[in-house]
């Protein structure tokens, strides 16, 4: 064949793909959605889950997980950044000068971003809980037999309340760009940091369906050869601007990131690729929490969805700290490679045994424990003040 013929052939191929996943991702839910109704695509994004579950706990994985393909629609809209229409950043709810997540000791950096929706921002404002600094919590000094008690510093949120964690990587406006891949098999360290960059996985990701595949690409300096190439459009994703890139660039893990996937700074034209997000939905107790990364088949989770983008995330979720029981009849598991993974065995199991409602049970200021691995029902220290599951709330508490 003719090298034009050639060109001819790829480019049909590439109009091909890009017409069916635009059908699939895009046409084909809102058609399900507009012949059906709501509940059958709840449905369809929910195939694969075990049949040994309750219907009401079959009714909670298909909330998380439709709130979960919502936000992922809504997430590749440039403006507010993540593009959560009615939700509020985490700075314009609790102030600025929270210490990042990611600049703690032992964990390797991510780009963070966290919103609240209208439910749970009226919920904080009602509780007094807004702009909170340490002078403003109440620490508890009542004794029982000489032992302090914990207090609460704001109620459980309520239904309809929700906060979601989003974690972005920087892929480069131009060429392939490294992004490791999670194998749940390849626990590299049982008892330590099991961060990204532990992960023997690597692949190349570009703008564009055709992807040419590098035979290395530098990454935390070292030269790692990539598995296969990966489309940007496979992930939800973010198009940068100048102002962007530059907020971007002002924040430490935004600026050692770039560093070390980029080898230089943020710029307009470059994309943030979402790697990572956790959803609680607030049910005046302990919620209903869920996660999603993105992965493969050796990546652990279940697919978010049979098709389109997000067939590409794999997904968990819990509402419980102890339930269902693993296979060894310890308490759940619940954790996300890209969030959790690096965490360290604090004496009950490294970050990829951890639980989400044990964890965010013991949220509270001070913020001690912050980075600590449990599962199951712990008791909360004496003498703090709970945080109503929120550690967002406790670091900004303990800002000063």
């Amino acid at each position: 064949m003719s090298k034009r013929g050639q060109r001819l052939r790829d480019l049909l191929t590439a109009t091909v793909a890009g017409v069916t996943r635009f059908l699939v991702a895009a046409i084909l839910p809102r058609l399900v959605i507009v012949m059906f109704g709501a509940a059958p695509f709840a449905v369809l994004v929910t195939q694969g889950f075990a049949s040994e579950t309750s219907p009401s706990q079959r009714s909670e994985e298909a909330l998380l997980q439709q709130v979960f393909v919502d936000l992922l629609a809504v997430t590749q809209s440039a403006d507010p950044p993540g593009g959560f229409s009615g939700w509020v950043a985490r700075d314009q709810v609790l102030g600025k000068g929270m210490a990042e997540a990611t600049t703690l000791p032992g964990v390797v950096p991510l780009m963070l971003e966290t919103y609240f929706n209208p439910q749970a921002v009226a919920h904080l404002r009602t509780e007094g809980a807004v702009g909170i600094s340490a002078s403003d919590v109440p620490v508890s000094n009542d004794h029982v037999h000489g032992v302090g008690l914990s207090s609460p510093l704001l109620a459980p949120l309520p239904s309809g309340a929700q906060v979601a964690m989003l974690a972005w990587w920087p892929v480069a406006a131009q060429g392939a760009t490294p992004l490791p891949v999670w194998s749940a098999a390849n626990t590299s360290r049982p008892g330590g940091s099991n961060g990204y960059l532990s992960w023997s996985r690597l692949v190349a990701v570009a703008a564009g369906d055709q992807v040419e595949v590098p035979a290395t690409l530098a990454f935390a300096g070292r030269y790692r050869a990539p598995e296969r190439g990966v489309s940007l459009m496979d992930l939800s994703h973010i198009t940068l601007s100048a102002e962007q890139a530059d907020r971007w660039m002002k924040t430490p893990s935004g600026k050692k990131l770039a560093g070390m996937v980029l080898g230089r700074s943020l710029r307009a034209g470059d994309h943030l690729a979402l790697v990572a997000m956790h959803l609680m939905l607030g049910n005046g107790d302990r919620g209903f929490w869920g996660t999603i990364w993105w992965g493969d088949d050796h990546s652990g989770g279940q697919p978010l969805m049979a098709m389109g983008q997000g067939a590409g995330y794999r997904f968990d979720w819990t509402g419980d700290a102890v339930l269902p029981r693993e296979a060894d009849g310890s308490p759940n598991r619940c954790f996300n490679p890209w969030l959790e993974g690096a965490l360290m065995d604090s004496g009950e199991g490294a970050g990829t045994d951890a639980n989400c409602i044990s964890c965010h049970s013991r949220a509270a200021f001070p913020a001690r424990g912050f980075l600590q691995v449990s599962r199951g029902y712990r008791p909360v220290e004496a003498g703090v003040t709970t945080t109503g599951m929120l550690w967002s709330l406790a670091l900004q508490a303990s800002r000063e």
